[in-house]
Order: structure tokens, then C-alpha cells, then sequence
């Protein structure tokens, strides 16, 4: 950021930054303050107000009674006070319907997903029995097969055991 600059007032050419300087050229006259111990008795004769290098000060103005106004002001303010407690619950009570409908959303989607999930279960059920009758089948389906080449090969082992006596015979 660029600081604003200004010519040097003495004219020894250099820049300066901007500021109120106050060179003194003899030519001013500064200006006399009233003394100390005067204002201070003064002040102690009037015993209100500021003296001295500050300026002076009115004294403060005598309070009224303004019971009444005070009263007004105070219905004014618990009104305004209970307009403001008004709108923040209107607001909280927006915000609390607000957080409740997004909740009630959430709520839906989830029963909607828990249902798809039991419907989900119910066809995995499904197939599992399935495949449970159909493994089923398929041992007592083998059990028959192997229980008929049994029979089969004890059936051989009796002709060639016969033949093989009266071959002997």
C-alpha cells in the first residue's frame, strides 16, 4: 500500500509522509492558560464542571422524574424484549421443524432400504433352500447309483465265483 507523501515545508527537499506537523516560526503566539490555583478555587467555589487544560465542561443537568417514561420504556423493552424472545422461538421452532421433516426423510428412505434389505433376505432364503433340496437330491440320487453298482458288482463277483467253482469241479 502506498503512502501518501507531501513536499517537506523547511524545503531541504526531502519527502515526508503525510501527518500534521507543527513547525514553530516564531511568528505564532501561544496562547496563555489560565493558572492552576485560580481555576482550582474556582472550582472548589463551584465544585462542579473541569478547569484547567481541558476545557470546560457544563455541569450535568438535574435529573427529572421520569418514573413514568422509565415505566413506558420498560413496557417498550419487555415488549421489544418479548418480540425478540418471540423471534428467536419462531426461529428455533422453524429450525426444530426443519431438523424434524429432514429427520422424517431419513426415517423413510431407511425403512424403504430395510425393506428392500428383508426382501433381499427372504430370495437369499429362497435360494439357499434350493440349493439345499437340489444337494439333497443329488446325494440320494448318487446313493442309488453307488448302491446299485454294488449290487451290480456283488452280483458279478457270485456269477464268476460260481463259474470259477465248476471250473474247479
Amino acid at each position: 500500500m502506498a503512502t501518501k507523501t507531501t513536499r517537506n515545508v523547511s524545503g531541504r527537499g526531502g519527502v515526508r509522509p503525510l501527518g500534521s506537523i507543527k513547525h514553530n516560526t516564531g511568528n505564532d503566539r501561544i496562547p496563555k492558560l489560565p493558572s492552576f490555583t485560580k481555576s482550582a478555587e474556582k472550582s472548589k467555589m463551584e465544585n462542579v464542571g473541569i478547569h484547567g487544560n481541558a476545557m470546560n465542561v457544563p455541569p450535568p443537568k438535574a435529573k427529572e422524574d421520569v418514573k413514568p417514561k422509565t415505566q413506558s420504556a420498560k413496557s417498550d423493552s419487555s415488549s421489544s424484549t418479548k418480540s425478540v424472545e418471540n423471534m428467536v422461538d419462531k426461529k428455533e421452532l422453524q429450525d426444530a421443524k426443519a431438523r424434524e421433516k429432514d429427520l422424517l426423510k431419513k426415517i423413510a428412505e431407511l425403512q424403504k432400504i430395510i425393506e428392500e434389505l428383508k426382501e433381499q433376505i427372504i430370495e437369499k432364503d429362497q435360494t439357499i433352500n434350493g440349493l439345499e433340496n437340489q444337494l439333497r437330491e443329488q446325494e440320494q440320487t448318487y446313493k442309488d447309483k453307488l448302491d446299485e453298482e454294488k449290487q451290480l458288482h456283488s452280483n458279478t463277483k457270485n456269477s464268476l465265483e460260481s463259474l470259477l467253482y465248476r471250473i474247479e469241479f
